[in-house]
């Protein structure tokens, strides 16, 4: 597997690039199904949808941007969260339902834009798909995000 990193306007956004090609990317790098691209810094109030810096709305600018660009790619929003702090217990449905509801607030964004709903679906995967270890805060915060993954190139 290849890790590439790209910018798309101000943001950087990660690419991890597998087998065929289809398009390029701004920087010409190739895409195909199956990338994931980790928006990044994408942050929302903590036990919120809502988000809460001006880079956030950078980011999703820049996805909607990506997607208007290439009007074949239809992609999943999937959303995380982190176990919780060492020690604590994590109610797995609060954290299920949160996840799903951040994919579904950018879902609701792009499509608010433009980008048909055919293209999008929103999948919560709660704390099961970690980035990096949740014994230290900062692990959690990597595991608190929101990526995508090209799920179709028609």
């Amino acid at each position: 597997m290849k890790f590439i990193c790209i910018s798309l306007l101000t943001c950087l956004i990660c690419l991890r690039a597998e087998s065929q090609t289809f398009g390029e990317l701004y920087d010409g790098t190739a895409i195909d199904t199956g990338i994931v691209i980790n928006l990044g810094s994408l942050s929302f109030k903590a036990d919120s949808t809502k988000l809460i810096d001006p880079e956030s709305q950078l980011i999703l600018d820049s996805l909607f941007h990506f997607l208007e660009k290439y009007p074949k790619v239809s992609v999943e929003i999937r959303g995380h969260t982190s176990s919780g702090p060492p020690g604590g217990t994590i109610n797995l449905l609060y954290a299920d339902n949160l996840s799903q509801a951040r994919a579904e607030e950018v879902v609701w964004y792009l499509e608010s834009r433009g980008i048909t709903s055919g293209r999008l679906t929103a999948k919560g995967y709660g704390p099961r798909k970690p980035v990096s270890s949740n014994l230290i805060a900062e692990g959690r915060k990597k595991n608190q995000r929101v990526d995508i993954r090209i799920t179709k190139i028609n």
